[in-house]
């Protein structure tokens, strides 16, 4: 039988309880056969569900009003079959050392606990109301509850949800008298009356239990509600029914605050020995230990933690005084051993809520590998202006406690983890902390091995930049299995399109992202992906990061090696990722182990204690390598989901950033928009850009202000991705990219001859070296083509080196459309976009350019040649384009109409120009679009194109007169021809503005 809100409850508003429940109908009834789980289902307020699953398994439902009307009796043999040793309820651990596990408790030991506890609140006559907002469905709110029902008061139950605002609402509209609940829902409270200037009159008491509660807090409630003299804490365990000590109101105020009471009565405790077992003298640590009439029966279906939990060692860490008063000095799973030394994080905790600035604390043990341990201490300030430092932190601590309880890492955060119930998990705050990355990557490896992923496995990666991203991504690389991130920008077409392609059978992406996978997971052949993982929030229909690594935390085991599985060669492929198509359609690049090693070596090392961040993406080949070479140097890693100019220099104020890894649109912003005198950022002490020339005006500015490191770096995809960084030198050079990376080879080739080139002469550049791809995935034609017989990959970008060896990057042969994405660019290729639109019926050729703005990126056009008797409209090709290519594709250049699409000589594909004889073919237009500048070939000072007059008056702004449809292009790269005696020789006369 199952009770559960119905379709339209307000409970609604905690989950979406249809959805969850058809699917654990489902789920349930696939395992079991036709033996069903659920008999009936009792709807406790709103309507009936009559979902499909109810009806095809002849699942009745019942209103809970309709039964209550019926006045129904239970018959006295029912009756009879019940004694008050049977089970009466399973209740789940609250999960804060670990996998939640389901106590079941007798009727015997809920019926005692609720009566002996509510005589113990010692409430008078003339209370009105007690609220209630913890929830049922963890013991302290089901103790909570029944404990009322045997009081004459009224139980005032704020919300469905915990709210503090609706909460504090609804205490003052009730005039409740007592509040019950967490120490993370008074110190809420206590911080909204104080931030809002509010009062709580008739509040006279609060019980306080589910986790230790600071006696700063206990003793600034009264501060804070002059009203509540009746503060007390309690004690207990889910495994206790909840129940274990509770000090009454005729206690001392000592007492009440500083320990959790007396053993309620009826129940036995004793404190041991963690060594011997034996009891402990009075005012000396130990275990705490008790029996009696609540103790559980044991875990459900887990007989191995059940008799780890009975008879054996204790949770709890306490000491008792003389009068049998308990002090909770922690727990056994959260203790902290430094050195040899045992540390209580109960008592730093303590300390530290009694510093003025510091309104919650808590404290968890971090991996050393020195002393074992060290202490990490999260801190939630008061407010944001007068937020004390991790110095001063730690030297209030030294003042105060032995030197070996100081914590010696120190960070400040917005919230805590916490369990639904409102506990602090110390587990999560151990693996976000210090070492967070391994632990919580170890953990979720360790759950995907439980989940069948294997060395034939490929995991696809999409969605923003996230600290989850992140950790996912290090789980993968220690297990080694391949994965392969996608681009951001991608739509669902180019997701299908590359995830089939390489055949991904495991998906982890954000879950704004999921519709992206529609075509995969909808399909007939739904096999194709077998699980996903979903980034952030909650998901009912697939697996979360929160999941799986409380999954892998519960299971606790550790990998053996890393990575898990066997790697056999360094040339193995350790991830895939496609090309920009720079010179043809994107390929899939096959990334080998090597590469990650090489990365971090040429990564300076004596950066650990730098505060840095980067703006690329997780889905490109420059984040994915920056990801491991950050970590790697021990230092701190801000990453940035979203961003904008002023969000950037906010967070290089916030997090005192020292390394910043930015794009050069995004410096010039923050020139132009005068942030640099808004926010102090002069933690800067080094900026770094690749991928565009960076302008120099803008990169001495910065200069200039902070005294700062400025460098540029060169590089692509096949070469993994830096080839050379101009990283860490002190004089300023523009376009200067430095020396090329140890392990690799660089030469200059004549456009012409092929011959190699010497110093100060520009040619194309080719590498050869460690730091190159295998090859393309299923293109080994491709991949052969791009290499030379000597093992030289031909880059296609244009430059040259110097006599100091410095490489310079003054031109590219690519065919790329630069693309602004945000704050950053994106290179696409035109030649992918081309192959869509030739799957549109009517389309004949198409070719795709890119046209410039004023921005400095450009505008996909498309030039179409329509089928013989076939009739379209822009505004449909457009259309087409825009329903499945990603937003970078879209035509926001146009879609123009032509006879024929102009080739080589050769017949090679649009928009290239032929080898031999012109290899660069750009123009550069001044602002008044005079012709002034030509970067062409070496043997020709002007390159001609094929163009229609109209096109030059639309994008210039001229007119052309006397060029017979034939024109300079100065605003877009143009389709190029090879020079033929047809094509005559114009000079910027020929173009009148």
């Amino acid at each position: 039988m199952l009770f559960m809100p119905g379709s339209d409850s307000k409970q609604g508003a905690v989950n979406n309880f249809a959805k969850v429940f058809d699917q654990v109908l489902s789920e349930s009834n696939k395992q079991n056969g036709d033996k069903l789980l659920i008999e009936k289902v009792i709807i406790m307020d709103g309507d009936k569900y009559k979902l499909d699953n109810l009806n095809k398994l002849n699942i009745p439902e019942y209103l809970l009003s309709d039964l209550i009307a019926n006045d129904g009796i239970i018959e006295q043999n029912v009756l009879d079959e019940v004694t008050s040793d049977d089970p009466a309820i399973i209740m789940f651990t609250s999960g804060t050392t670990g996998k939640p596990k389901g106590a079941y408790l007798t009727h015997f030991t809920l019926g005692n606990n609720a009566l002996i506890v509510a005589n113990s609140y010692d409430l008078d006559h003339d209370e009105k109301s007690l609220c209630l907002p913890l929830p049922f469905f963890h013991t302290f709110g089901l103790l909570g509850n029944l404990g009322m029902c045997a009081t004459p008061y009224k139980l005032v139950i704020p919300n469905c949800k915990y709210n503090v605002k609706q909460m504090v609402e609804s205490m003052a509209r009730n005039e409740c008298s007592y509040l019950y609940g967490t120490p993370t829902m008074i110190i809420d409270t206590v911080n909204y009356l104080e931030s809002n200037k509010l009062k709580l009159p008739s509040l006279r008491g609060l019980i306080a239990g589910g986790s230790p509660m600071p006696k700063e807090v206990a003793y600034r409630v009264q501060k804070v509600i002059p009203s509540c003299t009746d503060v007390r804490v309690a004690w207990g365990a889910t495994e206790a029914g909840c129940s274990g000590s509770l000090s009454r109101q005729s206690d001392s105020l000592y007492n009440r605050i500083e320990t959790v009471g007396r053993p309620i009565d009826h129940m036995e405790t004793k404190i041991v020995n963690q060594a011997t077992r034996q009891i402990t003298k009075i005012g000396e640590p130990g275990e705490i230990e008790s029996r009696g009439h609540n103790q559980m029966i044991g875990y459900w279906r887990n007989p191995k933690s059940t008799h780890d939990a009975i008879d054996a060692s204790g949770c709890d860490l306490a000491v008792m005084t003389e009068e049998g008063f308990i002090k909770i000095i922690g727990r056994t799973k959260e203790m902290i051993i430094r050195g040899g030394e045992n540390i209580y994080p109960r008592e730093v905790e303590e300390l530290l809520h009694s510093h003025p600035a510091i309104r919650d604390a808590y404290v968890c043990g971090v991996p050393d590998d020195r002393m074992g341990e060290e202490l990490c201490a999260w801190i939630q300030v008061k407010d944001a202006a007068v937020k004390p430092t991790e110095s001063e932190v730690k030297e209030f601590c030294k003042q105060k406690i032995a030197h070996f309880k100081v914590p010696r890492y120190v960070l400040f955060v917005d919230s805590f983890p916490l369990t639904p119930a409102g506990k602090v998990k110390k587990f999560v705050m151990r693996e976000e902390s210090c070492g967070a990355v391994k632990q919580a990557a170890s953990n979720i490896a360790v759950a995907l091995l439980d989940r069948g992923i294997n060395q034939s496995s490929l995991i696809a990666f999409y969605g923003p930049n996230s600290i989850q991203h992140a950790v996912l991504r290090v789980a993968v690389q220690l297990l080694g299995v391949t994965f392969m991130p996608l681009s951001p920008t991608f739509g669902e077409y180019e997701v299908t399109e590359e995830v089939r392609a390489v055949g991904a059978d495991i998906v982890m992406c954000s879950a704004r992202d999921l519709d992206k996978f529609n075509s995969l997971l909808d399909s007939n052949n739904n096999d194709e992906i077998r699980l996903v993982v979903v980034f952030d929030g909650k998901h009912d229909e697939h697996m979360t990061y929160d999941r799986l690594r409380e999954e892998g935390q519960g299971l606790g085991a550790k990998l053996a090696k890393v990575p898990h599985f066997d790697v056999q060669s360094r040339d193995e492929t350790l991830f895939l990722i496609h090309t920009s198509g720079t010179t043809g359609a994107p390929k899939c690049a096959q990334v080998p182990h090597r590469m990650i090693l090489n990365n971090v070596r040429m990564y300076n090392s004596t950066r650990a204690s730098m505060v840095s961040s980067f703006l690329y993406p997780l889905g490109h080949m420059s984040g994915t390598f920056g990801l491991p070479m950050q970590l790697c140097t021990g230092g701190t890693m801000i990453m940035f989901p979203d961003y904008d100019d002023e969000f950037i220099a906010q967070s290089v104020e916030k997090y005192l950033i020292n390394s910043l890894g930015i794009f050069p649109n995004i410096c010039k912003q923050l020139v132009d928009h005068g942030l640099l005198d808004k926010y102090d950022m002069s933690s800067l002490k080094m900026l770094f850009s690749g991928g565009a020339a960076f302008p120099s005006d803008i990169a001495r500015v910065f200069i200039d202000k902070y005294g700062l490191i400025f460098g540029e770096a060169y590089g692509m995809t096949e070469c993994c991705p830096v080839t050379s960084p101009n990283i860490g030198a002190t004089q300023y050079e523009p376009g200067n990219c430095g020396h090329i990376t140890p392990g690799i080879e660089l030469k200059v080739i004549d456009l012409t001859t092929g011959e190699s080139l010497g110093p100060n002469h520009d040619g194309e550049i080719c590498i050869r070296g460690a730091n190159l791809i295998t090859g393309y995935r299923n293109n080994t034609k491709a991949w052969t083509e791009a290499m030379d017989g000597e093992g030289w990959y031909r880059t296609g970008d244009i430059g040259h080196y110097d006599d100091r060896e410095c490489i310079f990057i003054t031109d590219r042969l690519k065919e790329v459309v630069r693309i602004g994405v945000g704050q950053h660019y994106i290179n696409i290729s035109p030649v992918e976009i081309e192959q869509y639109l030739l799957t549109h019926p009517s389309i004949a050729e198409v070719a795709v350019v890119g046209v410039n703005n004023k921005a400095g990126t450009h505008r996909p056009r498309a030039y179409v040649v329509l089928k013989i008797e076939h009739i379209v409209t822009s505004a449909e090709i457009e259309k087409f384009v825009s329903d499945t290519l990603a937003y970078t594709k879209q035509l926001t250049g146009g879609v123009v109409f032509v006879d024929q699409i102009v080739r080589t000589i050769l017949g090679n594909e649009p928009m290239c120009p032929d080898p031999a004889e012109m290899r660069v073919c750009y123009n550069t237009a001044k602002n008044d679009w005079g012709i002034s500048e030509t970067v062409g070939h070496s043997k020709q000072k002007w390159c001609c194109f094929q163009w229609q007059a109209y096109e030059c008056q639309m994008d210039l702004g001229v007119t052309c007169t006397g060029v017979d449809k034939q024109a300079f292009d100065t605003s877009q790269r143009a389709i190029h021809l090879k020079l033929q005696d047809d094509c005559a020789k114009y000079d910027a006369s020929t173009c009148a503005v």
